[in-house]
């Protein structure tokens, strides 16, 4: 308990000791904690004017601790105390006018009284003057005065002034772009130790901006802000670990960033850990149902990849998921939804599988043509396609001949094969039948049937240099895919006088792999 003497001045009306009791009694230390007591002591010598009591009295009510909250009895607290001359009253109650803590947008008042603050050397209101300056939501809008405020919180020592300013030069924001300044001040504020500071230091040490190139100091200040707690760091670190910057790769010290990182809700770091579950890596055994489970967790925290791996699952009953259409589906908008192109197109497909009526093929082209527009290299085959020819959609030969030249230019086999039409065709520009002939061989190097075919048909009938026993090797390995037309061309072939004596000839059949047509995409038939 308190000595005698300070309850005795307290009643007898000293407004220092009515303070003194008014904390001990808030605080309860000194005392017994009792709200009730401390709040009618508090009362009474912010009622003599006692500006720290005052200053209390106002942030009591501001949060609502131990008593009610009550907004307009805390601004007019904090305000009197602000007019008493007390600092950092008059911080709080300019704060609070900024609209914070629920309070109503006073932008005079909030201007005046943290400007009054700052220049009495009160580092927050600088820092809060920088920033609303800088926003323009409350003040209006004037970054030189933003800049000097910050630049004077960060005279006072305030890291988080140093970390914004640092943003504002790396992102040019209002001020000359440069790297080198923000690394400075970056610098600064991760020399004082704030995480976010040294993950920004990092990543500009691991792109060389505004630094030289160090893949060591970059894993450095990643590291410190890692400990310090920080995902985003966490997860650059492993992710430097994982591509071995260093030169020597470290997957399984990169899981436990990534599991650390994961556990703060990082999608991207859990979605990493998923990956490695599925190629057995970071001394992990390969588990499908246990990469589903990350990618779960990534997916929940908006990981749109991970969503559409888990609509894959779903839609082929893999991983340990049953085979489950409307899953599927949701996965699928789900990562559509979020931006993931791959999914736009994998969406298409099992709404148009699952919906074969009319609005089910109207849901599709808008799908395919969103997924083409997103630059998926399918879509953009078969979208271009349909502009192309008309056969789907109105019809725009130079769109089209665009989206397939870009599909193409992906390396994607449905692409080159859309191209190679075009060339042939001539559809969106001149008929070019030698590189008709490169688009037709890229893709079927790649695996495409409709195109071996295509490119069987050029070498055995023109207009390029015939070579029939080339086009039975395409034919051939059409017709083990299936491929109806290229049995009839064997058939034919293999009752050709002319044929057979070419292929005495020949000493090696064998169609050539090339290893720049590596591409194992799975087909989209236009025919």
């Amino acid at each position: 308990m308190l000595l005698d003497s300070t309850m005795q001045a307290a009643i007898g009306g000293n407004a220092e000791a009515q303070l003194t009791l008014g904390l001990a009694y808030y605080s309860g230390r000194g005392a017994p904690q009792d709200h009730h007591e401390a709040h009618r002591w508090l009362r009474a010598a912010a009622s003599q004017g006692n500006r720290g009591a005052q200053r209390v009295l106002g942030t009591v009510f501001l949060k609502g601790d131990g008593v009610d909250k009550d907004i307009p009895q805390a601004l007019r607290w904090l305000e009197v105390a602000a007019q008493n001359g007390d600092v950092e009253a008059a911080y709080l109650f300019g704060f609070a006018c900024l609209g914070e803590h629920g309070c109503p947008m006073r932008p005079a008042q909030a201007e005046r009284w943290l400007a009054w603050a700052a220049d009495g050397g009160h580092r927050r209101a600088r820092l809060a003057l920088g920033l609303a300056f800088k926003s323009g939501t409350v003040l209006s809008q004037d970054i030189d005065l933003a800049r000097s405020w910050l630049e004077r919180a960060s005279e006072s020592g305030d890291t988080e002034a140093r970390l914004v300013l640092g943003q504002m030069y790396l992102g040019g924001e209002g001020v000359p772009e440069s790297s080198a300044t923000a690394a400075s001040w970056f610098r600064l504020a991760a020399e004082a130790e704030s995480p976010v500071a040294q993950y920004r230091l990092g990543l500009l040490y691991s792109q060389g901006k505004g630094v030289r190139l160090s893949v060591d100091q970059a894993a450095q200040w990643f590291e410190r802000a890692a400990l310090a707690g920080l995902a985003e760091a966490q997860f650059e670190l492993g992710s430097s670990l994982q591509r071995g910057d260093d030169g020597h790769p470290n997957l399984r010290r990169a899981r436990e960033w990534f599991e650390r990182a994961a556990e703060q809700g990082h999608a991207e770091a859990a979605f990493a850990i998923g990956t490695f579950y599925v190629f057995g890596e970071a001394e992990l055994s390969p588990d499908d149902r246990m990469a589903l489970e990350w990618f779960q967790r990534a997916a929940d925290l908006g990981h749109g990849r991970a969503a559409f791996h888990l609509g894959l699952a779903f839609r082929e009953g893999a991983g340990g998921a049953a085979q489950d259409f409307a899953q599927a589906l949701h996965y699928f908008e789900l990562s559509t939804e979020r931006g993931y192109a791959l999914a736009m197109t994998a969406l298409a497909k099992l709404v148009r599988m699952t919906d074969p009526g009319p609005n089910g093929a109207a849901r599709a082209r808008e799908l395919f043509t969103q997924a083409a527009n997103a630059g998926e290299a399918e879509a953009q085959a078969l979208v271009g396609i349909w502009l192309l020819t008309g056969s789907v959609a109105t019809r725009k030969p130079h769109e089209g001949r665009r989206l397939v030249e870009l599909s193409a230019a992906q390396g994607h086999p449905s692409g080159l094969f859309a191209l190679g039409r075009a060339h042939a065709d001539g559809l969106g520009g001149l008929v070019d039948a030698e590189a008709a002939a490169r688009c037709y061989e890229g893709a079927a190097h790649a695996g495409h049937t409709p195109a071996m075919v295509n490119l069987g048909r050029m070498l055995l009938e023109g207009p390029i240099a015939r070579d029939p026993v080339a086009a039975f090797g395409w034919f051939d390995r059409a017709a083990k895919d299936g491929n109806a037309e290229a049995k009839r061309q064997l058939d034919a072939l293999e009752q050709s006088a002319a044929f057979k004596a070419a292929l005495y000839a020949e000493t090696d059949t064998h169609v050539r792999q090339s290893p720049i047509w590596s591409d194992t995409t799975p087909n989209v038939d236009f025919e």
